[in-house]
C-alpha cells in the first residue's frame, strides 16, 4: 500500500487514474491550475476546448463510447454556466459525467464577489447528485461517491465542488477500493425470477423492448432475442443494440415508425418484456404509446409517472444479471412463441417501410437519386458493421434516423430527450478518443455545425481520424419545413453563408464537397486525418408543393 502523502490535486489525478479516466475535457483557468498540474503529471491526457459546451459535449462522447462517466473540468462563474447545457443533456439522455468544479471560499458579507454564483443551485433540477469536498483527505471516498451515483440507478451527470485548498492539502495516498452501491442488487429474487420463467413460457406472443441500460448485456442480446423468437422493438437511444438488419428487428424509432402500427404489434401481443428502457416522451411519441400494463415485465427500466408502479412485474437487477439467470433456466432452447415467420415479416414490412412522400425531405445534391437515402445507403455499404454515426440536432437527424441502418451496439449517437443544437462534432471528438480504432462518421446541419465549429480544430490538434459531414441548406431546416408547412413561407431561419472549404483549410482538416463521389470520399477518410465533407441540401417538388398548400392554408384561417 502506498501511503506517503501527497497534495489533493496528486489525489485526485491518482484516483481518476484507478478509474480507467485517461481524458479529462476543460478550459483550465486560474482556480484549478495546481489539478491540470496534477493530471498532466499523472499521464491524463488534457484536452483543451474551444468552449465549455464542446468540452461537456466531448465528455459526454468519451463516456458513450466507454460506458463510464466522462470527466468534464470547469472553472466557478462562466466556465460553469457555459456548461449549464451540457448537464442537462447528460441527465435527459442519461449520460454518465462527472463535473469537477474548483471554488475559492466565499468572503463573508460581501456582495458581487469575482466570479462568485451558487452553481448548485442553478443547475440543481438536472443533477443526480452534488458532491461536496471540503478536506483533501476526503477526496479518495468522495469521488467514490460521485462515480457511483454518476452510473448506478440510471446514468447521468454529477456535479463535484471542490473546495480550493484541497488542491495544495497534504493527505495520505491511498485510495480506497470501491464499494459495492447500496442500490444494485445483484441477485434477482428467486420467486420473481419463477413467475417470469412461467409467463415467458406461456407466452405466445411475446414482444420484447430493449433500451440503452440494456447495452450492460451487449454480447447476449441477440442469444436472448433468438431464444425468445418474438419481434423486437428497440428504443431510439438504444438503436444498434440488436442489428437492424436482423429479422427479428421491428424499429421502435418514431422518427421513422409510425406509433399506430406499434400499438398494433403490442395490442396483439400476450408479454411484453422491457429491458433497460426509458419509456419518456420521446420515446414515447408523446406519450401516444400505449403499453399493456397487465402484460409488461420491467427490468431495470423507467416508465412515464402515470404507469410507474403498475406494470405487471417489476425485478430490480440488471438487465445483464437478469439475461444470465434466464438463460440458465429450463426455458426451450428454440423458445416457445408461436410468431409464424410469414407473420414476423409482415409485421416487419410494415414497421420498417417508409411509404413514399411520407415525410416532407429535401434533395440532398450529388447523388442519385439525388435523396437521403442515398446517401445513408452508400454509407452502409462502405463502412462497416461497427462504423459509429452520430448527428446532431435538426433536420439531418431526422433523416439520418429514418434512413440509416445501426448494426452494433454505441453505433448511433444523437441528442435524443434534450436536442442540443452543437452535440454532433464534440460528441464525436470524445467518442474517437475513447475508442480511436473505431471507424466515426458526424452528420450535422449548418446550424448545429457552427455553435461548436471551431472544435474541427481540436480534432485535427488532437490527430484523430474523424469525418465530419454538413448538410448545408443555408436555414435551420427542421423549423423552416414546419414553417412551410404551417404558412408556406419561411423567416428568421437563414443561415449566415459560410465558407466550408476555407474554414477547414484554417483548421487543417481536408475538404471535400460531394459530387457524386461519396464513395470516392469515404475511401479517402479511411486513410485517416480530419475530413469536413460539404453535402449541398436543396428544396424539391414536394416542399414546393408544401409551400403552395402552406399558403392556401395560411389564407383559409385569415
Amino acid at each position: 500500500m502506498e501511503d506517503s502523502p501527497k497534495i489533493g490535486a496528486e489525489l485526485l489525478a491518482a484516483f481518476l487514474k484507478k478509474q480507467g479516466v485517461d481524458h479529462v475535457f476543460g478550459i483550465p483557468g486560474s482556480e484549478d491550475l495546481d489539478l491540470y498540474e496534477a493530471l498532466d503529471r499523472g499521464n491524463i491526457r488534457i484536452v483543451l476546448a474551444a468552449h465549455e459546451l464542446g468540452a461537456g459535449f466531448m465528455a459526454i462522447g468519451w463516456g458513450r463510447a466507454r460506458r463510464s462517466p466522462g470527466v468534464l473540468l470547469v472553472i466557478a462563474g462562466p466556465g460553469f454556466t457555459n456548461s449549464l447545457t451540457v448537464l442537462a443533456e447528460a441527465y435527459f439522455d442519461a449520460a454518465p459525467l462527472i463535473c469537477l468544479l474548483v471554488k475559492r471560499p466565499a468572503i463573508e458579507d460581501r456582495r458581487f464577489q469575482f466570479q462568485r454564483i451558487d452553481e448548485r443551485a442553478l443547475a440543481k433540477q438536472f443533477l443526480k447528485r452534488v458532491v461536496t469536498v471540503e478536506q483533501a483527505a476526503h477526496l479518495p471516498i468522495r469521488m467514490e461517491e460521485a462515480f457511483r451515483a454518476a452510473v448506478y440507478d440510471g446514468p447521468g451527470p454529477v456535479l463535484v465542488e471542490i473546495a480550493h485548498p484541497v488542491l495544495t492539502q497534504k493527505a495520505e495516498s491511498y485510495v480506497k477500493p470501491s464499494r459495492p452501491d447500496s442500490k444494485t442488487v445483484s441477485e434477482p429474487n428467486v420467486g420473481n425470477i419463477e413467475e417470469i420463467q412461467k409467463r415467458i413460457g406461456y407466452a405466445r406472443k411475446p414482444v420484447l423492448f430493449l433500451g440503452r441500460r440494456a447495452e450492460s448485456a451487449a454480447d447476449r442480446i441477440p442469444e436472448f432475442v433468438e431464444r425468445l423468437g418474438g419481434p423486437v422493438l428497440v428504443t431510439p437511444g438504444a438503436r444498434g443494440l440488436l442489428p437492424e438488419n436482423h429479422v427479428l428487428y421491428m424499429g421502435g424509432d418514431f422518427a421513422r415508425t409510425d406509433v399506430a402500427d406499434v400499438n398494433s404489434l403490442l395490442e396483439e401481443s400476450d408479454l411484453v418484456l422491457a429491458l433497460g428502457c426509458r419509456f419518456t416522451q420521446a420515446c414515447t411519441a408523446g406519450y401516444r404509446l400505449k403499453i399493456p400494463l397487465d402484460r409488461l415485465i420491467v427490468i431495470e427500466s423507467e416508465l412515464s409517472s402515470e404507469v410507474d408502479d403498475r406494470a405487471a412485474l417489476r425485478i430490480p437487477v440488471t438487465v445483464n444479471r437478469f439475461i444470465q439467470v434466464i438463460q440458465n433456466s429450463d426455458i426451450p432452447s428454440d423458445g416457445t412463441a408461436k410468431w409464424k415467420p410469414k407473420e414476423l415479416k409482415e409485421w416487419r414490412d410494415r414497421l420498417l417501410t417508409i411509404p413514399k412522400h411520407r415525410f416532407l425531405e429535401p434533395s440532398l445534391q450529388g447523388l442519385r437519386p439525388a435523396a437521403a437515402r442515398s446517401f445513408f445507403r452508400i454509407l452502409r455499404d462502405e463502412m462497416p458493421d461497427s462504423f459509429r454515426l452520430v448527428t446532431d440536432c435538426g433536420l439531418h437527424q431526422l433523416l439520418a434516423r429514418r434512413w440509416h441502418e445501426a448494426r452494433a451496439p454505441g453505433s448511433f449517437l444523437f441528442p435524443h430527450e434534450y436536442q442540443s443544437m452543437g452535440y454532433g462534432l464534440p460528441v464525436s471528438i470524445g467518442a474517437v478518443l475513447a475508442e480511436p480504432e473505431r471507424p466515426t462518421l458526424t452528420v450535422a446541419g449548418d446550424g448545429g455545425f457552427v455553435m461548436t465549429g471551431m472544435e474541427l480544430g481540436t480534432a485535427v490538434r488532437e490527430g484523430l481520424s474523424l469525418a465530419v459531414t454538413v448538410f448545408n441548406d443555408h436555414h435551420l431546416g427542421i423549423i423552416r419545413m414546419g414553417q412551410i408547412k404551417r404558412w408556406g413561407r419561411s423567416f428568421a431561419t437563414r443561415t449566415p453563408p459560410f465558407d466550408f472549404a476555407g474554414f477547414a483549410r484554417a483548421t487543417g482538416a481536408e475538404y471535400h464537397r460531394l459530387d457524386h463521389n461519396l464513395t470516392e470520399i469515404l475511401a479517402r477518410c479511411r486513410e485517416g486525418g480530419v475530413h469536413l465533407i460539404e453535402v449541398i441540401v436543396r428544396d424539391n417538388l414536394n416542399i414546393y408543393r408544401a409551400r403552395i398548400k402552406g399558403k392556401l392554408k395560411a389564407r383559409l384561417k385569415h
